[in-house]
This record gives structure tokens, C-alpha cells and sequence, in this order.
């Protein structure tokens, strides 16, 4: 690969708002990166942090999100599947107060970056709460930094292909 463009991140976010009330649907929010087979250049992701906006939670409830390449996924996909870049878990074991405030942060750093192209980047969310369905509301916001990377458009087919992409565009 050649060398990188960027000298300083980027950064891009990825906001998702719960706003169904079933906590067995998982939530999808999607962004469109701007990166095609003629564009000539790469994300090298360096990145990833997730930010949950939280004023209540239930006993025993856990939020899951996964970053990934793949859109339209029904299922949470998993750390092993095809496409995925980072993904975090988060529990919450005793439940709230009223006025409680949880605004947790989690960033994960790739060294050496991630190197990715592909058209779109999608941000999935799915909560489980023991006995309460008090989904809608929630917030989620994942950021990405990367710097960008000439490439070639053979160079360009192939990351894409490794993130699941059958036609690059």
C-alpha cells in the first residue's frame, strides 16, 4: 500500500436513535462514505468509539452494538462475522434512579489501522432488559477516525472484497 495522505484524523459519526419499543428488533442507522473504485483512496480506520446517552436503565439490562461493512442485517452479527470492524457490549446490573445519568464512552484503537473500503459503513444496536420494554429513547453514537490512503483501483477491488463486498462501487 502507499502511503498515507492524511496527517492529522478525520472524523466521522454514526448517530442512532431507538425509536421502536421492541427490544428483540435490531436497530440499524448507516452512513455512505464517500469511497468508490474510481475515488483512488482507502480509510485507514485508527478508531472506533461508542457513546451511549443513557438517563435510566432496568436490572439486568445489556446493550450491544457492532460496526460493520454489511447493511440489512437481521441478526446482531457477531466479532467473527464477515464485515465487522469493532462491535461493544455494555451491562448495566442494578437499575436506576430517577435523574440518573449514564453517558459511557468506549474506544477501541487499531495499531496498526484498519484498512477499508466500501461504499457504506452501518452502526447496529439491540438491547436485552429482564422484564421491561423500554427501548425507544435510547441514543448511540459511534465515531470514526481515520486518516485517508491513495490506493489503486485493483487495490481498491480488493479491501473492498474483504469487507464483503461482492461489486464494488
Amino acid at each position: 500500500m502507499a502511503k498515507p495522505t492524511d496527517l492529522y484524523m478525520q472524523y466521522v459519526s454514526i448517530p442512532l436513535d431507538c425509536v421502536v419499543q421492541d427490544i428483540n428488533i435490531l436497530v440499524e442507522a448507516s452512513i455512505n462514505t464517500g469511497l468508490s473504485l474510481r475515488g483512488n483512496f482507502a480509510w485507514l480506520i485508527h478508531e472506533v468509539e461508542f457513546l451511549w446517552y443513557l438517563d435510566s436503565w432496568a436490572a439486568n439490562s445489556w446493550f450491544e452494538a457492532c460496526l460493520t461493512s454489511r447493511i440489512g442485517e437481521t441478526v446482531m452479527p457477531q466479532l467473527e462475522n464477515p464485515g465487522v470492524i469493532d462491535m461493544h457490549r455494555m451491562r448495566c446490573g442494578l437499575a436506576s434512579t430517577a435523574n440518573d445519568l449514564l453517558d459511557q464512552s468506549k474506544v477501541y484503537h487499531h495499531l496498526p489501522p484498519v484498512p477499508f473500503a466500501g461504499p457504506k459503513l452501518s452502526l447496529y444496536l439491540q438491547a436485552g432488559i429482564t422484564g421491561v420494554n423500554w427501548y425507544a429513547g435510547r441514543k448511540l453514537d459511534c465515531r470514526i477516525g481515520f486518516t485517508t490512503q491513495d490506493i489503486d483501483s485493483k487495490m481498491y477491488l480488493e479491501l473492498a472484497e474483504t469487507w464483503g463486498y461482492q461489486a464494488a462501487t
